[in-house]
């Protein structure tokens, strides 16, 4: 039974009755008598009492516990807070022959610090490097052209640099309602050795993940693909990082070696294609990465052998020459990286980024005014965000159910979409440009 919590007024009246049945009183009593003064104390301190009751009784389950408690109850089921992220940017730096410090400080107009990651030689004009902000949060993150300055002047180095890729966006603590889902997701879906939910569970504990989508067996018996989403940021599709390319050296007596040709790396199997035909070996080729990612980096010496077996007249092993592009991390990287400590070990976990579909929509709204417009744009938004998933399909009834539900609409007319919206494979609903008719 719900604690039913008695107004100030209602304690004050039944104190007095008690007080005046109990003393054997007779007659009115007055205002300032001692009942009527005792009653008002006493209901004072049995309502704070009622009060505290009332908030102890909230605080025993997470969907209605406060900031502080609910914290302690995440900590009791193993469900951390999503931490803060570090801001990181690639700027470069100008000067004739200066040199740049591991840990020199460069400031942004706002004040914000950032720190160079590693001692950088500036030879002659523009020279690239990698800064991360001294304090996490997403007001740290950098955009492509702003300026940062030295905060101590270095000789030979120009005191301003420009930023020309923003690598890692950074990201504010967890938010305490992002904090109660995943707790109440815990509760609902306890840990089954490395079902779905589980991986939902995990990626959602990297910081700035939001919506998290699995597949299990989508490349196969054994493996995991793992879509996630960062709503909170623009665009909210993660990045993917780079992928490596190396040359290679193939020896025989004549052989030809196809475009596409997988060669894996002996030290950990990863995979990487050939880009176009070798016709006639020995010669070199260009080989990419299958994957994105800085561990697939090759370097000069490196040995790959050919997954089907070597073509006619082509002598195994593939020795790699030289690391033309090195490969890069993305935020899919970093929940690969995150999942890869806390899946089962029988388990191949590959993330990937969800592939925008944006959809196109045509509408005529009454009354058009830019306050309904605007409200029918955000329900679209909310929709895409709650049931749109990889490849799944996003009802026409339900697209029209949210348009007529906008605040202030009186009516409409919805020309675009005429059907449901089926995404491709890996492909997610988002929403597109809206025009107004």
């Amino acid at each position: 039974m719900a604690l039913a919590r008695p107004t100030l007024q209602e304690l004050t009246d039944r104190i007095q009755q008690d007080l005046v049945s109990r003393l054997g009183l007779v007659g009115p009593v007055l205002r300032r008598s001692l009942v009527y003064v005792f009653a008002r104390v006493l209901a004072g301190a049995a309502h704070g009492l009622y009060g505290f009751l009332s908030w102890l009784s909230r605080q025993a389950l997470p969907d209605t516990a406060d900031a502080e408690n609910l914290v302690r109850i995440a900590e009791v089921f193993a469900v951390p807070q999503t931490a803060a992220g570090y801001a990181r940017a690639s700027v470069e730096l100008d000067g004739t022959g200066g040199e740049v410090g591991q840990g020199a400080v460069l400031v942004r107009s706002d004040g914000a610090e950032y720190t160079v990651d590693a001692d950088v030689s500036v030879v002659s004009g523009p020279t690239a490097a990698q800064v991360t902000a001294v304090l996490a949060g997403a007001s740290y993150t950098l955009t492509l052209g702003t300026v940062l300055t030295l905060q101590a002047p270095l000789p030979q180095v120009s005191s301003t640099s420009v930023v020309t890729a923003s690598t890692v966006d950074g990201v504010d603590e967890g938010d305490i309602e992002n904090l109660r889902e995943r707790v109440l997701e815990r509760l609902r879906t306890p840990p089954h050795g490395g079902a779905d939910p589980d991986y939902v569970a995990w990626a959602k504990e990297v910081p700035g993940v939001t919506r998290v989508w699995v597949d299990g067996g989508g490349l196969g018996p054994g493996t995991v693909v793992v879509r996630f989403m960062r709503d909170a940021e623009i665009p909210p599709f993660p990045s993917t990082g780079t992928q490596a390319q190396a040359t290679v050296s193939f020896t025989g007596a004549g052989g030809e070696v196809g475009q596409g040709t997988v060669l894996v790396r002996l030290s950990d199997g990863a995979e990487y294609t050939l880009d176009a035909d070798v016709p006639g070996v020995p010669d070199t080729g260009t080989i990419t990465a299958v994957y994105p990612g800085a561990q697939y980096t090759l370097t000069p010496g490196t040995i790959l052998a050919f997954a089907a077996g070597p073509p006619l007249d082509v002598d195994p092993p593939v020795t790699v020459g030289s690391s033309d592009v090195a490969g890069t991390d993305g935020e899919v990287q970093a929940v690969e990286a995150y999942l890869d400590e806390l899946r089962p070990v029988t388990a191949e976990v590959r993330v990937f980024a969800p592939i925008d579909y944006p959809v196109a929509f045509t509408a005529a709204v009454v009354p058009d005014t830019a306050a309904v417009r605007a409200a029918v744009e955000a329900e679209l938004q909310d929709l895409f965000q709650r049931v749109a998933e990889p490849g799944g399909t996003v009802y026409l009834s339900a697209i029209r159910t949210a348009v007529g539900t906008a605040a202030g609409l009186t009516d409409y007319t919805l020309t675009v979409p005429a059907a449901d919206v089926a995404p491709g494979a890996g492909e997610l609903a988002s929403l597109g440009v809206v025009t107004w008719a």
